[in-house]
């Protein structure tokens, strides 16, 4: 019996290894601001083979320490590299900080001062 619960045991360890080396966060994360449109550009790099279970789920958006934008997906646009466009109110010494999560796990953040 101790036998057959350590197979058990073992294959499981192995699955959520496995599970575990193809979640990843997003590879790079760009950011811009247009101060005319008043649009924020989020170019995400984030490389995935299925993009309905593996993708870019959440991207939040903190601008001077306030959460302005909290926006969740059920998938990302292409495979690899697109871009999220975001209208802000935002002036000359204004903090963004954005963050992208993963779907299957891991967090990208990064801060642009306009």
């Amino acid at each position: 019996m101790n036998h057959y619960l350590g197979s058990i045991f073992g294959v499981l360890l192995i699955l959520l290894l496995i599970s575990s080396v193809s979640a990843h966060p997003p590879s790079d994360l760009n950011l811009a601001y247009n101060q005319t449109t008043g649009n924020l550009s989020a170019t995400f790099t984030h490389t995935v083979t299925d993009m309905t279970t593996h993708y870019l789920k959440n991207v939040k958006i903190i601008v001077d320490g306030n959460e302005t934008i909290n926006q969740d997906y059920m998938t990302q646009p292409t495979p690899d590299i697109f871009a999220y466009t975001y209208s802000l109110n935002a002036s000359p010494g204004t903090v963004i900080d954005v963050s992208g999560q993963c779907s299957i796990g891991g967090t990208i953040k990064r801060s642009l001062t306009v």
